[in-house]
């Protein structure tokens, strides 16, 4: 589609409208597929160096959240208005907890629709959750094996399924305890090569990917 920017970082389909958001480092760029119609971009960040890492569409709220790495901040675009939320700004680097602080940037989101869940991976070993209704974090980070490189939600059982690419692991965590339930080292596995390649979780396939995963655990694999 002409008019698109050429650097991209993602997609984000809007299930209400249909409309895509095709974001890069600075912002959003809504596109209408039934008229072919590109947007301008809205930028979505005031940092000198911006960089929108990753984003995910909240039906509920009709909100793209929004992985400002470099700012260390989660944002929020709204589907309604196409505009940024200025007034919404989630800390993720300085969120502090019992007097520990994250210290780590987002790096990838996932939402919980039926749970209010937003599911925030790190540069760091840990997961943060925040309420999407008040934008708040939901107790401690989740610790995890390393950087999450990407994360996803089993609509089903409301699992959270991160995958560290660098460590070329997966993480199934449950929802009941907050904790990683079960991994799976992907190179051990002879899935993947060795450590470093990029490891990512199809969003789109969350149900049976978790599911795959679970079985191949129970049998011990």
């Amino acid at each position: 589609i002409e008019g698109v920017v050429t650097s991209s970082n993602g997609i984000v389909l809007d299930s209400d409208s249909g409309d895509l958001y095709v974001f890069d480092n600075f912002g959003l760029q809504r596109v209408i597929p039934g008229t072919g119609e590109v947007m301008e971009r809205t930028e979505v960040s005031r940092h000198e160096r911006p960089f929108v890492r990753d984003a995910v569409y909240d039906a509920q709220h009709r909100l793209v959240w929004l992985a400002n790495a470099n700012e260390g901040v989660v944002t929020a675009y709204s589907t309604v208005t196409h505009q940024w939320v200025r007034t919404v700004r989630v800390p993720v680097a300085e969120y502090r907890f019992e007097d520990t602080v994250l210290g780590a940037n987002p790096r990838s989101l996932a939402i919980d629709p039926q749970l209010g869940n937003l599911y925030i991976g790190t540069s760091g070993s840990k997961v943060a959750v925040v309420q999407t209704s008040t934008g708040k974090h939901l107790g401690a980070p989740i610790s995890v094996v390393g950087e999450s490189t990407s994360l996803t939600v089993n609509p089903r059982t409301h699992e959270v399924v991160a995958g560290h690419g660098r460590a070329n692991t997966v993480s199934v965590i449950s929802p009941q305890t907050w904790t990683v339930a079960s991994s799976l080292d992907l190179h051990a596995a002879g899935i993947t090569g060795h450590a470093g390649d990029h490891v990512g979780i199809d969003n789109h396939a969350a149900g049976r990917t978790a599911a795959m995963f679970m079985a191949r655990m129970a049998r011990g694999r």
